[in-house]
């Protein structure tokens, strides 16, 4: 795995995110783990959600110091991967496969397998490469949080006292506490001292709590339209353009709304023949609540038709708008959608498109001022990606 291709410190806590929401939620096969990490004990579920509160406690104010003790840092990131191992036989059947959904699946390897990396990293690198590596992990989480309807709390407000009013919404997000998150994101939002990294993101938080955790734009526009007025005049510009997004959409005939589609059929095609010219009309934050409009409905169809025919076009529409939100890199949950897609379904009718997004997907990843460069690993499994998308097409 490459380590830092994005240095967006401010993502840091989600990779716990997607732990607490795999322990509570989700399944998945299990990944390698660091072989200095010690035997997990076995434990019940619920003992092992406790754990995991503490280790966040711990863990997360590490997003805003600029100095860390890196035996105390490494300690507690082998210790979440303990957490998930005690996990595993809650999450995954007898043959591997995961208890919910296919997605909840690839989320939990991937993060299994990062987590392995970035705590090999917390010895050796810089602090800024290490959490910049941990970035691209941690985003993982969002994917499941967006799958999960269900405002959790397991510690007490007074429990959090020791974390900013910024960590604290992270830590209340991360856990799935979404009421309290989003009061301590609105008074990031309400503080102008607040740093400005902290304010995109309480922004962005709070509008995939609206959108993608809910299901009622009716709803979304009263929990984000007090937000239009707070902060500077480019965030409220931004939330005045999701507000109009909404409306759009709400005022839209059926055959333009994604709301309106009741099949995975359906939505697929309003995304391939309506939205191409809906989204030509629209600025670059509309179109950013416009996809997570139609993410929130993809992962619902994906809840509701969790195998079968339907499952290579929502993989693939996924990885769009993956894409589409923030070009992944290469070592993502992107690249499990589209792996997934082309190796289950290489002669459906969407097996060329996903190794189509495959090859852009490595191309964006390994592409540069200086050319592209790509791995030989990663070249030989792009080469054996297209040998199974062209084998059905030869026995046609």
């Amino acid at each position: 795995m490459t380590a830092c291709r994005r240095g967006c410190r401010w993502q840091y806590g989600v990779l716990l995110g997607a732990a607490w929401l795999l322990l509570t939620a989700c399944a998945g096969p299990d990944a390698a783990v660091p072989a200095e990490a010690p035997q997990p004990v076995a434990q019940s579920l619920t003992a092992v959600m406790d754990d995991l509160g503490e280790t966040l406690l711990v863990i997360l104010p590490t997003l805003h110091a600029d100095q860390v003790d890196r035996a105390v840092l490494q300690q507690q990131m082998l210790r979440l991967g303990q957490l998930l191992d005690q996990a595993q036989p809650h999450l995954v059947g007898a043959n591997g496969a995961g208890l919910v959904n296919d997605t909840y699946g690839l989320t939990y390897a991937q993060l299994r397998a990062n987590l392995a990396h970035a705590t090999e990293l917390v010895a050796t690198q810089n602090l800024n490469f290490v959490q910049s590596s941990l970035a691209e992990t941690f985003e993982l989480c969002a994917s499941c949080h967006t799958q999960d309807k269900q405002s959790r709390r397991i510690l007490g407000i007074s429990r959090l006292s020791q974390l900013d009013e910024f960590l604290a919404a992270e830590y209340s997000f991360l856990t799935r506490d979404y009421e309290s998150a989003r009061v301590s994101y609105t008074n990031v939002l309400q503080d102008r001292r607040s740093r400005p990294r902290d304010r995109q993101q309480a922004l962005d938080r709070m509008l995939m709590l609206a959108v993608e955790v809910n299901s009622d734009l009716a709803v979304a526009t009263a929990q984000l339209a007090p937000l239009q007025y707070l902060g500077n005049a480019e965030e409220q510009a931004q939330v005045r353009s999701w507000l109009a997004v909404f409306d759009q959409i709400e005022q839209a005939a059926a055959a333009d709304s994604p709301l309106q589609a009741r099949s995975a059929a359906a939505l697929g095609r309003f995304l391939q023949q309506r939205w191409p010219s809906i989204e030509q009309g629209l600025g670059r934050q509309a179109r950013v609540a416009y996809w997570r409009v139609i993410r929130g409905e993809l992962n619902r169809q994906l809840l509701a038709h969790p195998g079968g025919d339907d499952l290579p076009g929502l993989f693939y529409w996924l990885a769009v708008s993956d894409r589409s939100l923030a070009y992944p890199y290469y070592d993502s949950l992107t690249r499990r959608y589209l792996e997934s897609c082309i190796e289950a379904y290489p002669g459906s009718a969407y097996g060329q498109r996903c190794l189509d997004e495959y090859e852009a997907l490595v191309l964006a990843s390994y592409g540069g001022s200086g050319g592209v460069f790509v791995p030989d690993d990663v070249q030989q499994r792009l080469d054996t990606l297209r040998r199974e998308v062209a084998a059905p097409k030869a026995g046609r």
